[in-house]
């Protein structure tokens, strides 16, 4: 997407999407990072049609080793769902919850995990703030467990205190939902909190 003050956007998403389908890796995050610096200013309706595909990126691709790809659809999907509206519900409904639930689990074990996982997180608080009915499927998919096993994992460095702030952000909008009030590990969570 080219970032001229008037933009063609139905030929800019035409070229978005072609290179998304046919390009590699580097091209593709190249692509994604164009959105992303557009999406404050791009038409809900060529947003709306680009979260499936950025969702869709975030299922691991095996010609991004390192995960690039992904990252840059995650951070593009966090701008998006920021804008408000329907945009974070959409995104849960393409499957990027479990996708990025997927990869949070996938980046406890990977020695680049850090700076994946905050970009993961990131993206997970952004769905679940602006997008409350996210918060349902969070907890349905296993969330709650997740994000506290990641909490539990945080270190005192400062991208792992950037995530904590995140984490417990998205484990308190958790909190108020009934689905996830059940989980064990969210009622210990509350009675530490409250106590």
């Amino acid at each position: 997407m080219e970032s001229s003050q008037n933009p063609d956007w139905e030929t800019e998403f035409n070229r978005f999407e072609q290179a998304i389908s046919s390009s590699p890796a580097p091209i593709r995050v190249k692509s994604v990072i164009r959105l992303s610096a557009l999406a404050n200013q791009s038409p809900e309706s060529i947003l709306s049609r680009a979260i499936p595909i950025l969702a869709g990126l975030l299922r691991v691709s095996s010609d991004d080793p390192d995960r690039s790809v992904q990252a840059a659809a995650a951070h593009c999907l966090k701008r998006i769902a920021c804008r408000g509206g329907e945009f974070a519900a959409r995104m849960g409904r393409c499957g990027a919850i479990a996708s990025l639930l997927g990869l949070l689990l996938e980046a406890a074990t990977n020695d680049n995990g850090i700076s994946l996982r905050t970009i993961w997180v990131k993206c997970l608080w952004s769905l679940v703030t602006f997008g409350s009915s996210i918060r349902i499927g969070l907890a349905r998919l296993g969330g709650v467990e997740i994000v506290t096993r990641e909490l539990n994992t945080c270190e005192d460095d400062d991208d792992d205190s950037s995530n904590r702030r995140y984490l417990l952000e998205i484990l308190t909008a958790l909190a108020t939902i009934p689905e996830s009030r059940r989980v064990p590990v969210l009622e210990l969570f509350l009675s530490c909190v409250t106590t």
